[in-house]
């Protein structure tokens, strides 16, 4: 029997309600040398019955059921058991463009160990909110690639797990496995971590491969509901991240940009806790005490007065 190109991994946990969809959209693409690997991740619904069901009509479909651990164990679930030479993500509520794994794979080649892709996002309804309207293909060199993990150059965030293609070679051996501590950035923890053990170039392009869907359920929509307080963890990624950087480059601009987005979530952070109204003097000394030892009091200090001056300048134009 051929191995397969591609592992595809999705994690599932009670996702029954948009599952059929997401596995049709995988199991109907152009290109047909992938595994399908399914990690019912201890779901209390029908998920895992329909994913044993899609396993007997499709022999590509091979399914695991786990005790509940979160999404990074189940994506690290598959990563254990991927026979692919290339490894990519889906999540259960998502899909896969028609052609998205064919665009993907037309970026393989020896000198690349990632192919990085575009992506649509929809509402409920399949409605487009977001895309963008032209299409750029280029090889990015390993430190533009780390600065798309920081700011991207077309799309407004580069940092999904489920629009890249990672060589499984460079995940093995090296151990490289999503953080199981980190409940909100750790995909971008988990690419940036890649692109630095790999050290090589990235092939990217624009066209879009995946459809993400926006809808109530969601990580991100929770945030607007609450405080959720793993959300903390989100500062904890980007620190590791800008370690990391720091440790391999030395280009000023990309290790400012690394610095400057480990203050904007600890900003944001701040935000949430006065916008819901959150009280606790731990969390904070906690989360400030970690910004300084990864940007300083000296940068903190500037990154400050900068804020408050663009808070100044905005209240001025507001009485004009």
């Amino acid at each position: 029997m051929i191995p397969p190109l591609i592992s595809v991994i999705v994690p599932v946990y009670n996702a029954a309600q948009y599952l059929p969809r997401c596995l049709d959209s995988i199991l109907g693409q152009s290109f047909t040398g992938f595994e399908l690997l399914l990690i019912d991740d201890g779901s209390t619904d029908v998920s895992g019955t329909i994913c044993d069901a899609y396993a007997e009509k499709d022999s590509r479909v091979r399914v695991f059921h786990k005790e509940n651990g979160g999404v990074s164990s189940a994506r690290n679930w598959g990563l254990n058991e991927a026979e692919g030479d290339w490894v990519s993500f889906v999540d259960a509520d998502d899909e896969l463009l028609p052609n998205g794994l064919k665009v993907m794979v037309y970026g393989i080649s020896d000198e690349v160990d990632m192919v990085m892709a575009g992506y649509e996002v929809c509402n409920d309804n399949g409605d487009k909110t977001y895309s963008i309207d032209y299409n750029v293909s280029k090889f990015l060199s390993n430190e533009q690639s780390v600065i798309e993990m920081f700011g991207p150059s077309d799309y407004w965030y580069q940092g999904y797990i489920w629009n890249k293609l990672f060589r499984m070679s460079e995940i093995g051996p090296k151990s490289l496995r999503f953080a199981e501590d980190i409940f909100f950035n750790e995909d971008r923890l988990f690419v940036t971590q890649f692109i630095c053990a790999s050290g090589k170039s990235v092939f990217y392009t624009t066209v879009p491969v995946y459809k993400y869907y926006e809808h109530d359920g969601s990580a991100m929509m929770s945030l607007t509901k609450g405080f959720n307080r793993k959300y903390t963890t989100d500062l904890e990624a980007l620190a590791r991240m800008n370690e990391m950087a720091k440790s391999l480059y030395v280009d000023e601009d990309l290790l400012e940009l690394c610095d400057y987005e480990v203050y904007k979530s600890y900003r944001r952070i701040m935000g949430m806790m006065k916008e819901f109204r959150v009280k606790n003097d731990a969390i904070k000394s906690q989360l400030r005490s970690r910004l300084l030892s990864v940007i300083g009091l000296g940068k903190l200090v500037r990154y400050e007065v900068q804020r408050d001056k663009r808070r100044l300048m905005n209240k001025l134009k507001k009485i004009r």
